[in-house]
């Protein structure tokens, strides 16, 4: 990932997602504005697309593709990814479209409303795990079990009598009760411990690295704005450091990560919400971000 340059690194954008075996890609010639929040929790993790510039078509197409009354059901998985010219495309947000909605004329805006694993809401199913079973098995088999991949970085405890009834998704709730941070995040099933970061690179932020306005200490810990930047990660670590408000300098790990990125609009950008970390004494290796 590049620092600062004088150089313009031009942004890009790209939607796509496959709706009843065929798929669709929009890039940034498209007019494509794109919102959405990302929790380090059990809370599902959601964003709108919005896509302005579709022939009739393809934009009927996939309004009764995706529709809830459509007999085809089957998810519908949407996949948003953004970048820079220097450094490519990286993912951003990955989910099930819930419904497409079209606004009137002149530009007929498309828009996508989505949920990540939101179709395994309607799997319904059962487990035991026997008197005692380990936490990380446990965990294989429900995100086996949701299509997932597995970060499992939790220290392993064993769970007595662990029982599950119900939407496989709502299981992520369970393993969260189990004391530890469980979530989804795009297509991995990540486990970690309380107040500690992923393990990897830490994101380095200042004002030259990307850092947009002051950040702020809130009651949960942080709050700060900042450039699109590839190396960002829900639940990782971020090192801040501040001229105008030096109370916030520190080590955070992410626990909300929103995201406002645009095609022709100004936005392009992450908005984290942070806990203070245990640790406070990281190597910043993270990158920086350039403007659009």
């Amino acid at each position: 990932m590049s620092g600062t340059t004088n150089e313009l690194d031009l942004r890009l954008l790209q939607v796509s997602f496959e709706v009843s075996g065929q798929l669709f890609s929009f890039d940034q010639n498209f007019g494509i504005s794109a919102k959405g929040s990302k929790y380090a929790n059990a809370l599902m993790n959601e964003c709108v697309v919005s896509i302005a510039g579709l022939d009739d078509k393809t934009r009927n197409y996939i309004i009764s593709e995706t529709s809830p009354f459509n007999r085809n059901r089957t998810a519908k998985t949407l996949t948003l990814r953004a970048g820079r010219v220097s450094t490519g495309l990286s993912l951003v947000y990955q989910g099930d479209i819930t419904i497409a909605t079209v606004a009137a004329p002149p530009e007929i805006t498309l828009t996508l409303k989505c949920g990540t694993a939101h179709f395994m809401k309607g799997k319904i199913g059962s487990a035991t795990g026997g008197s005692n079973q380990k936490l990380s098995v446990i965990a294989s088999r429900v995100a086996s079990n949701l299509g997932l991949s597995l970060n499992n970085q939790a220290t392993d405890k064993t769970i007595a009598n662990y029982t599950h009834s119900g939407n496989a998704l709502d299981e992520v709730v369970k393993l969260q009760d189990a004391g530890t941070d469980a979530y989804v995040d795009d297509t991995q099933l990540v486990l970690k411990d309380a107040y500690l970061p992923l393990s990897g690179d830490i994101l380095n932020l200042s004002i030259n690295t990307g850092m947009l306005g002051v950040p702020n200490i809130t009651e949960q810990g942080l709050k700060i704005e900042f450039f699109y930047n590839s190396g960002v990660k829900l639940g990782g670590a971020i090192n801040v450091t501040s001229i105008v408000n030096p109370t916030c300098n520190g080590t955070y790990v992410i626990y909300k990560l929103n995201f406002a990125l645009t095609s022709r609009g100004k936005e392009f950008q992450y908005m984290a919400e942070c806990l203070k970390a245990v640790t406070d004494t990281p190597t910043a290796t993270g990158a920086g971000a350039s403007s659009p």
